[in-house]
């Protein structure tokens, strides 16, 4: 029993690997376990824990200790390095001996450090024991004085962050109680004065206090809980991320309503509180968030949730919100309905039994919603602060409930960053859970102080309807219920409400039948009318009606159109309205729809319609201060403004398409500026409008470290920094570009000097002859292949063969350093001795030392091999040497049978192929299976292609040639292929024909690659290729970019480049552009900036994807770009846009499920369903590794024999 508790325990506490639903899950599975009888095993397992604890803390503050004493040191030696290169010493050993010092006191420190650092988190440990020990106590009253005591004692250990803990478990057993328990408040410290307490645990203990005294006088917890008590109650951990895929790939998310709406109440440039605010303004940018959404993933899969219970908190504030929430949720379930179910719905709350039903069948991946956090308390128009407060409270327990007890994952719309291709978010995660009862009594305290008065007269509505017969709009039939529900609810004591409703409600049927009649286009209202003021009761009027609306609206259902029911109130085109009824009865006039739509429904209103009742009532209005009209300001008066002074970006693209601006010079608000005196134009504080990014040169932000090199005042910091860059990039270079590079899986690659050397004269018995000297005799046999040669060809021939028994004899002296090195390996260590002549054989170049040497290390195999075949048990290490060594013996065997030029292997060869196999009956078939199966994608690749002069470094497939074609044109290619088919090889034939082009010796290639990692790499290629002469441009720093031939950058940073006015002739050198990885214009992040690049960069372009699908609809995009930049450049004809593609896949992609710490192999055909073979096809890069395509046509034989 021991054990089990003891293991239980530290599951609990393992907060790397124990997720809390984990944990709660657990802890409500082990109830037997928390009885009296195992009491005092739980004590002493925590009595453990706080030793543990303590131990750690105490080695924790040693390492730092050592820590600071190390800094310290450092400073000093550093210091001291500092003064002594200032005073150009010379002794350079002196220097380095503090250093050496200090560096081994740091190596003896982090050594100590490592020891003590067996990693654990005492506080999240402390934070789930006490989560555990009170839900033993409320399960179990044995265990409630285990709970408090220990309670008691992190309240009072000496580490303030275990108490913290202790103190928020505290306050939060406080607000879950429904009475305060005396053994608690015993736990509490005894002076809890905040200068006596640490700094950290202050704004707990005022929680704590806040919580003590509204449960001693039974307070509103919605009212008075501050935002610091939720912090300390209900903390989560926010992380803000791209979520894009989650929008794009999930099969069903919800939205809340409520707080998506009040969110849109909040924008900037939404105005509620003038004239009343209006509805379709709010609608419109709901409406395009979710238009956004929905093209995430180009279907409807999220649910818009709206909860009586978060309604009913901001009900009493604007009437306009009520409109705009009755409004929205019409207009989403009528109008945005069109997917084929309704993505709309209602709950009275989110404890709801039909809630919690319905989210259990829909199963979102996640909640979307706005925790009202971000919002302004203290300055706000839109909401109080008491009713933002209980909104505050209310959301936190909503995204509490739903991660723990729902199983949601939980994502903000604050601070939302919302494009096609980004969906910028936060995610939160609650570190603790709130408990069922407190859930209960917060929502039921939301219900039961809302109060339902409302009386549903349907036979009345169906009437009224049937009454409006000449216009099919939903928002006629709601006006006219709305203003006849008024009426009939009128009270006699109140007279002068009642009249002034009988004077606005043919105001209110003008206005409806404006909104029906009037384009958005005709109410297209000026500025600057006079503003107008309303007296108290007309506003209550307009408010009581505005809340009556929209109950009209939720509570009713209409036959009629709600096509524009967004558009159901508009307080600035009723304001003006009333301006132009003020102005003059003879200047204002209906059409004759707009009057019949007027006269029906005040003869329903059973109001006599006359042709001056509209100014008349007006008049009235104002005559009994109503309405009072402010007249015009002097601001019609011309101010002279200074004019915004603006850096011109000359280039030919945007002066084309700013022509229509700078032809109206005269109407200039600005004025250009040199584009190299940037002290004219200040941009700090000033941010575009349509993404928030600050105006200005963005490339004087980004670091130069040419100028850091160039203003160091030390020669030797100087220096040192481009040593350490130099052999970066050139041992970086290097490894990309070497031919004897090998991966760890063996790929057996013949050289390529040795193939040339047989391809073109073979390793026969002359050549051997030529290795022992015996130059008369290879002469007399060759002479018959000699007699057409020119005197040129025969001087090349002898240089050729001088050059090669010089090579042959310089390497004999290496061969006989190498055999001396076997002698001193100790007899039966096969696996160094084969090791010493692997990294030998690069540096052999001449076939007849390289055979000597591979026969030997041939020799070496076979004996390693005959070894571990005898043995019966083979370690797990054994087993994969004897893999890799059958792999290397077959490389060997097969390099071997290449020099000599053996014509049939397999019979020449079937002794060893016998060993390797381990099968004396071996024949051909079996030969070739083993190939398939064990070497499989190791098995030398045949290259297809012929030479070319233009790239001597490799033999160029025929897509290949066709692209070099393109390059030496100067046109534009998109070019399509597998990864490691050579795209990027092939790209730098185009840099090298920009620095060698002798008519443009200034001439730039730039080089755009997706990422800062692509850019370093193909950097280091070009320095290995062609030396120093690249620049390197990213966000983080700029180095040699003025100077450079060729310039390495990221699509964002070659934006900045085109559109700085300071760098505009610089662009005009640009010859070439290179797009790597042009898929990426239609990725996530950033496709934009792809597309602006391509447009604004005049010259012609490569582009080079492994994954495009429409790569001819991007040529044909190319080609209207070029014809267009034609017409603007003003060039002959427009460049020629080749498209290649290529299908055939060099490296195989093999593919693995991960299970149970296993890689498991999966057939490519495995990963493909029937439907998808059916209806898409095999696709066009399809390939299989040798051994894939041997089960393939197993299984196929299989299935054969099976059917017959």
């Amino acid at each position: 029993m021991n054990k089990e508790i003891a293991g239980f325990i530290e599951f609990l506490l393992d907060t790397e690997a124990t997720s809390e639903l984990s944990f709660i899950e657990a802890t409500a599975n082990k109830c037997h376990l928390y009885c009296k009888r195992n009491k005092s095993i739980f004590e002493k397992i925590v009595n453990q824990k706080f030793q543990q604890w303590k131990n750690y803390y105490q080695k924790e503050e040693c390492a730092l200790a050592e820590r600071l004493a190390i800094n310290v040191g450092s400073e000093l030696s550093a210091n001291q390095s500092e003064n002594e290169s200032d005073q150009e010493s010379s002794s350079d050993n002196e220097q380095k001996k503090p250093s050496q010092l200090s560096v081994h006191k740091q190596g003896q420190a982090l050594q100590s450090i490592k020891h003590a650092d067996i990693y654990i988190d005492p506080c999240s440990q402390c934070k789930r024991l006490l989560q555990f020990l009170y839900y033993c106590q409320q399960h179990s009253n044995d265990m409630a004085d285990l709970y408090f005591h220990t309670l008691g004692n992190c309240v009072r250990n000496e580490n303030e962050n275990l108490s913290a803990v202790a103190l928020q478990q505290i306050a939060l057993h406080i607000s879950d109680e429904a009475e305060l328990s005396p053994r608690l408040l015993k736990c509490l410290p005894a002076s809890q004065s905040s200068s006596s307490a640490p700094k950290m645990h202050h704004p707990i203990l005022k929680t704590i206090q806040s919580l003590i005294a509204r449960k001693k006088t039974n307070q509103n917890m919605l009212t008075m809980m501050s935002s610091d008590d939720f912090d300390i109650l209900y903390p989560y951990r926010a992380r803000f991320l791209d979520l894009h895929r989650e929008f794009r790939d999930s099969m069903h998310y919800f939205i809340d309503g409520d707080s998506f709406l009040l969110s849109i109440a909040h924008h900037i440039n939404v105005d509620l509180n003038t004239y009343y605010g209006n509805t379709l303004h709010v609608v419109f940018i709901i409406e395009r968030i979710l238009q956004t959404l929905f093209n995430q993933a180009q279907q409807c899969n999220y649910t818009l949730i709206f909860f009586d219970c978060h309604y009913y908190l901001y009900e009493n504030e604007k009437s306009i919100l009520n409109m705009l929430r009755a409004c929205l949720i019409a207009h989403v379930f009528y109008n945005i309905n069109q997917y084929g179910s309704a993505k709309v719905r209602q709950f009275s709350s989110w404890i709801d039994a039909e809630y919690v039903k319905f989210i259990r069948e829909e199963k979102p991946l996640f909640i979307f919603y706005h925790d009202m956090s971000s919002v302004d308390v203290c300055n706000n128009s839109v909401l109080s602060k008491t009713t933002l407060r209980k909104l505050i409270y209310v959301y936190r327990l909503f995204g509490n409930y739903h991660q723990y007890y729902l199983e949601c994952n939980l994502y903000l719309m604050n601070k939302l960053i919302l494009t096609d291709t980004v969906v910028k978010c936060f995610q939160i995660k609650f570190t603790g859970r709130c408990s069922r009862p407190q859930l209960h009594t917060t929502i039921s305290l939301v219900l039961s102080s809302h109060q339902t008065n409302i009386i549903l007269d349907k036979d009345d509505a169906i009437k009224l309807e049937k009454l409006i017969t000449n216009q099919d709009d939903a928002r006629l039939f709601f006006y006219l219920k709305t203003i006849l529900t008024f009426i009939r609810e009128k009270s006699n004591d109140q007279a002068k409400k009642e009249n002034l409703f009988n004077l606005l409600s043919p105001l209110l049927v003008l206005h409806v039948a404006l909104l029906i009649r009037l384009s958005l286009i005709d109410r297209h209202l000026p500025i600057n009318f006079p503003s107008i003021k309303f007296s108290s009761i007309f506003s209550q009027s307009m408010i009581q009606f505005q809340q009556q609306l929209a109950i009209c609206l939720s509570s009713y259902v209409s036959a009629l159109s709600y096509s524009k029911v967004a558009d159901i109130f508009d307080g600035r085109l009723f304001a003006f309205t009333l301006y132009q009824l003020k102005q003059s009865s003879s200047k204002i006039r209906f059409d004759s729809d707009t009057m019949n739509i007027i006269k029906q429904c005040l003869s329903l209103l059973n109001i006599s319609m006359h042709e001056n009742l509209f100014p008349n009532i007006v008049n009235q209005l104002i005559q009994s201060n109503h309405l009072i009209f402010s007249t015009l300001a002097t601001d019609e008066q011309s101010v002279s403004m200074e004019k915004k002074k603006i850096a011109k970006i000359s280039n030919s693209f945007i002066d084309t398409y700013l022509a229509p601006i700078m032809s109206k010079s005269d109407q200039w608000t600005f004025e250009f500026t040199d584009p190299d005196d940037s002290s004219l134009a200040r941009y700090e504080g000033k941010y575009h409008w349509h993404v928030y990014k600050e105006v200005g040169d963005e490339l004087s932000r980004i670091r130069n470290n040419d100028d850091d090199n160039k203003n160091s005042t030390k020669y030797r910091f100087r220096t040192t920094t481009e040593q350490k860059f130099s052999t970066y990039f050139t041992l970086y270079g290097k490894s990309l570009t070497s031919r004897d590079v090998r991966d760890n899986q063996l790929q057996i690659v013949y050289p390529a000097t040795s193939s040339n050397t047989s391809n073109s004269e073979g390793l026969d018995s002359n050549r051997v002859a030529s290795a022992s000297g015996d130059k008369k005799k290879r002469k007399g046999k060759n002479l018959s292949k000699q007699v057409h040669q020119t005197k040129a060809e025969k001087i090349i021939e002898e240089n050729k063969q001088r050059k090669l028994d010089k090579s042959i004899g310089s390497e004999r002296d290496q061969v006989t350093s190498v055999e001396d090195l076997l002698k001193q390996i100790p007899l039966g260590d096969y696996s160094k001795a084969i090791e010493i002549i692997d990294e030998s054989l690069p540096n052999f170049k001449t076939p007849v030392n390289r055979i000597e040497l591979l026969k030997q290390k041939f020799r070496l195999q076979r004996k390693y091999l005959k070894l571990l075949k005898q043995k019966n048990i083979l370690s797990v290490e054994e087993k994969f040497k004897l893999d890799y060594l059958k792999i290397d013996f077959f490389g060997t065997m097969t390099e071997m049978a290449q020099i000599e030029n053996t014509a049939d292997v397999f019979n020449q060869k079937r002794e060893y192929l016998e060993e390797l196999v381990d099968d004396s009956s071996l024949d051909r078939e079996k030969w070739y299976r083993f190939q398939m199966e064990k070497i499989n994608s190791r098995l030398p690749r045949h290259e297809q292609g012929l030479p070319d002069g233009r790239v001597p470094d490799f033999i160029p497939d025929k897509w290949q040639i066709e692209f070099l074609d393109t390059v030496d044109k100067h046109q534009s290619v998109i070019i399509v292929a597998p990864t490691a088919s050579g795209k990027t090889y092939a790209s730098y034939y185009a840099m090298n024909k920009v620095i060698k082009d002798q008519n443009d010796p200034n001439g730039i290639c730039v080089y755009i690659a997706p990422t800062k990692a692509l850019v370093n790499q193909v950097a280091a290629t070009i320095y290995s290729k062609f030396g120093p002469i690249f620049g390197i441009f990213t966000r983080d720093f700029r180095r040699n970019m003025n100077e450079c031939r060729i310039l390495v950058t990221v699509p964002q940073c070659m934006e900045i480049l085109l559109l700085s006015p300071s760098h505009q002739r610089w662009c005009k050198r640009i010859k070439y552009a290179i797009f790597d990885e042009i898929h990426c214009m239609s990725g996530e992040i950033g496709a934009d900036v792809w597309e602006k690049t391509m447009l604004l960069i005049n010259c012609p372009m490569i582009g080079l994807s492994a994954t495009v699908n429409n790569g001819e609809e991007m040529c044909q995009w190319i080609e209207h770009v070029e014809e267009q930049r034609s017409k603007i450049f003003k060039t002959p004809k427009p460049r020629r846009v080749r498209f290649i593609i290529h299908h055939e896949r060099m490296a195989d992609l093999n593919k693995y499920l991960y299970s149970n710490r296993e890689l498991h192999s999966i057939h490519p055909i495995g990963v493909m369903n029937a439907k998808q073979l059916i209806t898409r096809g095999v696709p066009k890069d399809f390939s299989l590794s040798p051994y894939e395509t041997l089960q393939l046509n197993d299984a196929m034989k299989t299935f054969s024999n099976d059917t017959k």
